[in-house]
């Protein structure tokens, strides 16, 4: 999430936050929680802070957010089961392994 580099981007262009909030249309409360990450721009607001800061300053919205969210527990979830599914394989070569020993004799 690039939320903190929006700081430092204003403090590179020598703009405050309340000048900043004014170009693009909302309050210095409300960008202020985006910095810190306490609240989600609204589509709009999204593009209109990539637009100002001339494309290098992509606030997520929250559907992007909880999308990304989704897809990283989804991910986990994969990974999971294929550890699961090779502990399991493993386990089961080991006694098919230990079964034949035992049968020759």
């Amino acid at each position: 999430m690039q939320v903190t580099h929006l700081r430092s981007y204003l403090a590179q262009v020598g703009i405050t936050m309340t000048q900043f909030a004014k170009q693009v249309e909302c309050s210095r409360t409300y960008l202020s929680k985006l910095v810190a990450g306490d609240a989600y721009a609204s589509p709009r607001l999204a593009r209109d802070i990539l637009a100002a800061t001339g494309g290098l300053i992509k606030l997520p919205t929250k559907k992007e957010s909880e999308n990304k969210l989704r897809e990283e527990q989804k991910k986990k979830s994969q990974d999971e089961r294929i550890k699961k599914a090779a502990y399991i394989a493993s386990t089961m070569m080991t006694h098919y392994d230990n079964f034949d020993e035992h049968k020759q004799d």
